[in-house]
């Protein structure tokens, strides 16, 4: 017999909303720890200046004594210190990224912020309203089937 399947119009029409292209951002968090922010900042640049974001990145510095760190409009952005480097997997990274991006994304007035979902090398960053993304993560099979969470927040 086969299995009743509990893929819903709710839920079919969540997974649609969270993949959609002008939303979602894949991108490989090994490669940021290797230097690769500024190129993801990049990469959504269309998606920040449609909400009235501009992020300006200068000055992108990794390396030995260093750690990572940018600029972004000006401010500087450490994203892991030489210190770090040694036991940091990427979390720390992740994280003050996100937070600078949902900055940027306040200060223009934007409803949406950054959630995530999987990790490691198949990372992919998703711009959701905090109202969207609680609504998401209520769903059993979003739950089930997405890791979607909030990079600024511990690990769980």
């Amino acid at each position: 017999a086969m299995r009743e399947s509990h893929w819903d119009e709710a839920t079919i029409a969540a997974m649609c909303y969270i993949h959609s292209p002008e939303r979602m951002y894949m991108t490989d968090e090994e490669n940021w720890i290797e230097g690769s922010v500024g190129e993801f900042l990049e990469s959504i640049g269309p998606f920040l200046e449609a909400r009235g974001v501009s992020a300006l990145i200068t000055e992108e510095q990794i390396g030995k004594g260093n750690g990572y760190s940018l600029k972004v409009n000006g401010e500087l952005l450490v994203l892991y210190t030489e210190h770090e480097l040694a036991r940091t997997r990427g979390q720390e990274t992740l994280a003050r990224t996100s937070e600078r991006i949902n900055q940027l994304l306040l200060e223009s007035g934007a409803p949406e912020r950054t959630y995530c979902l999987y990790g490691w090398n198949e990372l992919i960053v998703v711009f959701l309203t905090p109202e969207k993304f609680t609504e998401l993560r209520a769903m059993p099979l979003v739950r089930e089937h997405l890791n979607l969470y909030d990079p600024t927040l511990p690990v769980q």
